[in-house]
């Protein structure tokens, strides 16, 4: 969740060598086979020492920091899945946060934070453990006096993602504006992906009441934070540049282009360096996998060799992952322009295009994707 942590599904507590020193064998073990787990992206593997490290440092050593530590990493690890086990390991984390002599607070906060996210996507199994999750956190803004805090925007944000999830849009940009007001805001130092979400969210809110200009301009806000708190290639900045690029792709073809970089539709990257430097000679059409159902496209990008053929193609996003490959295939075979002496190469490196699957029915309407 927070980058001076980590985030909900990257686990964060690491016993320092001096730690270690004063931990049982029997907790060190497993803990470090959970270590070489997560470096080796075995989570399967991973889930299993966390908890028995959990449950050998519960009993030999009882309450203490390393065994609330140890909680929340087996917590952690089991990542938005929502069980009754879960639940309790982050409790216990809770509980032991006492044990923090300088950050008590901010660490029962965190803790918190994660098990109300967790909770929320329990779907209705969960809804009342959220509910109650949602008052408990409201309660600890008040009691730490955390108002107007990174962790209070992010407990807004909840709130607005819960009523989403119900189909209340209304209520949920009112509280995911408040969170991004209140995230902009927030002068504590802290730094949470909410604020990024919270904006992907409200995307989609607009998106949802068919407001996409709107909802192009808010994925535009997230999309071109390259530079800032998070990096190009984070799983929200790609998701944000590729909804905005299939709305971009959408408005130049409902002539509503003019109307939507008048409104602060950018002609950025990677637009603002292809227009009139290159020219497509051949496109071959992508053949259809035999298990569609509905129509769909895919957005894929791709560099091009001086002689104009297109070379490491990698699909952005899709509507679904059965049109991936024939999207490839397809470029694979495309021809482009070749490249002299004038050629800005940057031009010819992340070339964005978009593919369109149309499925018919037998009275020859079009079969909208999901």
């Amino acid at each position: 969740m927070f980058i001076r942590f980590v985030s909900i599904i990257s686990f964060i507590f690491v016993l320092s060598f001096a730690a270690q020193a004063k931990i049982p064998g029997e907790v060190l073990k497993p803990y470090k086979s959970y270590t070489a787990a997560l470096e080796s992206g075995d989570s399967e593997a991973a889930t299993k020492y966390a908890k028995e490290a959990w449950d050998a440092a519960e009993e030999l050593m009882g309450d203490s920091k390393t065994t609330g530590d140890l909680a929340q990493n087996y917590a952690d690890s089991l990542a938005l899945e929502f069980s009754e086990d879960q639940r309790k390991a982050y409790e216990r984390s809770i509980e032991l946060a006492s044990f923090y002599s300088e950050d008590t607070q901010s660490v029962a906060m965190e803790r918190q934070i994660k098990k109300t996210q967790t909770s929320l996507y329990g779907g209705r199994k969960s809804r009342g453990r959220h509910k109650k999750d949602l008052s408990d956190s409201e309660k600890m803004i008040e009691e730490y006096g955390f108002q107007n805090s990174t962790y209070h925007a992010e407990v807004l944000f909840l709130k607005g993602r819960a009523d989403y999830s119900r189909g209340n849009n209304a209520t949920a940009l009112k509280y995911i504006d408040q969170s991004i007001a209140m995230f902009e805001a927030a002068d504590d130092g802290l730094f949470s992906v909410f604020q990024y979400l919270a904006k992907l969210d409200r995307g989609d809110i607009l998106l949802a009441q068919n407001k996409k200009i709107d909802a192009a301009l808010q994925y535009q806000s997230v999309m071109q934070n390259v530079e800032g708190d998070v990096p190009a290639d984070h799983p929200y900045v790609k998701r944000a540049f590729g909804d905005w690029m299939s709305l971009r792709f959408e408005f130049e073809e409902d002539g509503s282009l003019e109307e939507a970089e008048k409104a602060g539709l950018c002609e950025c990257w990677p637009f603002n360096e292809l227009k009139g430097e290159i020219k497509p000679l051949k496109r071959v059409p992508p053949k259809f996998p035999p298990n569609i159902s509905r129509s769909g496209h895919t957005n894929v990008m791709f560099d091009l060799t001086d002689e104009g053929r297109p070379m490491n193609i990698r699909v952005v996003n899709s509507t679904s992952s059965i049109l991936d490959k024939p999207s490839i295939r397809a470029v694979e075979q495309w021809v482009y322009t070749a490249s002299d002496e004038t050629t800005d190469p940057l031009t010819r490196k992340d070339i964005v295009v978009k593919l369109k699957f149309e499925l018919r029915g037998p009275g020859g309407r079009v079969i909208p994707a999901r």
